[in-house]
């Protein structure tokens, strides 16, 4: 079996999320109880099926779209924006001198969740310039600006690649080291987490940028996930992200980025660098199916497990950061394999209410969370939590649970089949 990686300093964090820019924001409305969420809204489509959202912000959108060089901006998309944006906080947080560093030891891991390029409004524009006097829609004009113009967007073919973010920041950052692009939607923050540990631990780069970032704004993937029940069960449309709770109906979408900066800690140490946490290489698990609100077991059961195996071997105070996503089956599955998995006395909580599921980015800004959860000596209550699905678990409800935390162990249950956990620990 091959050995655990040696844990990496996390020295870096920003963010562009519902709740605003960098961690501290977000941090602050878990303590407070107060979502980031807002009336569902876009410039191309209306829905009547969604009603709440984790929007960003549009000043928020404008300083990110600012931070983009001019002459990179007609090649990214929103989200790519963002995440430009958060890698440039992560860079300033970490107080460290970038052209210090050489451009070929910089690594840069990005993921994104899952493809918005060809997006509705670029099939918009094509139909729109294809319509002839009186309505007729003229196919071969269609087809010549779906095709050759790619959809009245001459720039579509790179805005579409899974490495747009990972292209913008590059660019932007001069990051010409080892690097890799991920868009697997929940995994991808994930996989760009346990390549950049990797790559950083074998002395491939002296830092590790990793960014995520996504947004569930796009009809097709809504419609997707509606038709499969998530997002409202028996006709009931959710007015909030009611985690592990008996009265959730269904789950709350957002939208952002989050980077975080990484280092290895002998080397954060020599330059005076202020390490925010450690953290460890990512635990993972696919099951075999991909629709987990219908599941019966399938190897989920077996994956949960296996992403928590690692939690005796933690000494000292741990707390967890479960997903709770606010949908009846997936949360009253979690619950039961975190009444499995983690001992009685760990307590319990998620932050998931605070912002939606972010696509991507969701478990990186929960690793970011963690950091707060250990500097603050408080693991803050879960968002309006009242009667829980399963009342074994120390869930933390009403008061935050306070006490000085050595390990938090972040874990994610995606849409798809997907686990993982993470441990964020306290540097000493």
């Amino acid at each position: 079996m091959r050995a655990d990686l040696p844990p990496v300093a996390i020295t870096g964090i920003g963010s562009v999320l519902p709740s605003g820019a960098g961690v501290a924001p977000h941090w602050q409305q878990w303590c407070e109880d107060t979502p980031a969420l807002g009336a569902f809204g876009h410039a191309l489509f209306r829905t009547q099926r969604i009603t709440v959202y984790g929007g960003i912000a549009a000043g928020l959108r404008r300083d990110a779209l600012e931070s983009v060089p001019f002459k990179l901006r007609r090649y990214s998309t929103e989200p790519s924006q963002w995440a430009v944006h958060a890698a440039g906080q992560a860079i300033a947080d970490a107080a460290l001198d970038w052209d210090s560093v050489a451009e070929d030891r910089r690594g840069l891991f990005s993921g994104q969740g899952d493809y918005t390029q060809p997006d509705i409004g670029s099939v918009r524009a094509a139909v729109l310039a294809a319509r002839q006097p009186g309505g007729n829609i003229d196919y071969n004009a269609l087809g010549r600006l779906a095709l050759s113009r790619r959809g009245a967007d001459p720039f579509i073919s790179i805005k579409g690649l899974a490495n747009n973010a990972l292209a913008l920041v590059s660019l932007t950052f001069r990051c010409r080291g080892v690097g890799a692009a991920y868009v697997q939607n929940e995994a991808a923050g994930i996989a760009a987490l346990r390549r950049a540990v990797f790559e950083l631990s074998h002395g491939h780069c002296d830092i590790a940028l990793v960014v995520a970032c996504g947004s569930y704004a796009e009809p097709f993937t809504l419609a997707e996930l509606w038709g499969r029940g998530l997002l409202g069960q028996d006709g009931a449309i959710p007015d909030r992200l009611a985690a592990f709770d008996q009265k959730a109906s269904g789950t709350v979408l957002g939208e952002g980025a989050v980077a975080l900066l990484l280092e290895r800690p002998a080397d954060a140490r020599a330059r005076g660098a202020r390490t925010h946490a450690l953290v460890h290489g990512a635990k993972s698990y696919a099951a075999r199916i991909n629709r987990l609100e219908n599941h019966t077991d399938h190897g989920a059961e077996l994956g949960y497990r296996s992403v928590a195996r690692h939690l005796p071997t933690l000494e000292g105070p741990v707390a967890v950061m479960a997903d709770g996503r606010g949908h009846p089956a997936l949360d009253r599955f979690e619950a039961g394999q975190i009444q499995a998995a983690v001992p009685e006395a760990v307590p319990v909580s998620s932050a998931r209410a605070i912002t939606g599921v972010v696509p991507a980015a969701g478990a990186l800004a929960d690793l970011a969370l963690a950091t707060q959860v250990l500097a603050n000596d408080q693991l803050p209550a879960i968002p309006g939590l009242d009667q829980p699905v399963l009342a074994g678990p120390d869930w933390v409800r009403a008061t935050p649970r306070t006490g000085r935390f050595e390990h938090v162990l972040c874990l994610q249950q995606g849409f798809s089949g997907f686990f993982s956990a993470v441990t964020v620990s306290r540097a000493a």
